[in-house]
């Protein structure tokens, strides 16, 4: 039997592995009894809902997956920015992940 399954390359594997854990950070910071910020970590509970969908879709390869992480990317730095929590150093991650997918762009479909 012949299978046209792809194989996922290893940078995607290792991106999606760092996005579970600073999803899994980003959850336990919107929980955190000391924040007092309370509209802006129900918001993260919503983006970190959808971040999940992506990542999932993200792992499986499919285009649409990438178009919904940067389309909360942009609204989360958005948001971070009008509220004044915004910093540079937040950019690393979507950089990183911007030259990780532009590279293995082929692999999903």
């Amino acid at each position: 039997m012949i299978t046209d399954e792809k194989k996922r390359p290893l940078a995607v594997t290792i991106l999606c592995i760092l996005f579970v854990l600073s999803l899994l950070l980003s959850l336990y910071f919107s929980f955190s009894p000391f924040d007092t910020r309370n509209w802006l970590n129900y918001f993260s509970l919503f983006i970190n809902f959808f971040m999940i969908i992506s990542i999932i879709g993200i792992w499986y390869l499919k285009k649409w997956a990438i178009v919904l992480y940067f389309i909360l990317v942009l609204i989360t730095h958005a948001i971070l920015y009008i509220t004044g929590f915004w910093t540079l150093i937040i950019l690393i991650m979507p950089i990183v992940a911007t030259i990780i997918f532009i590279m293995n762009f082929k692999s999903f479909s």
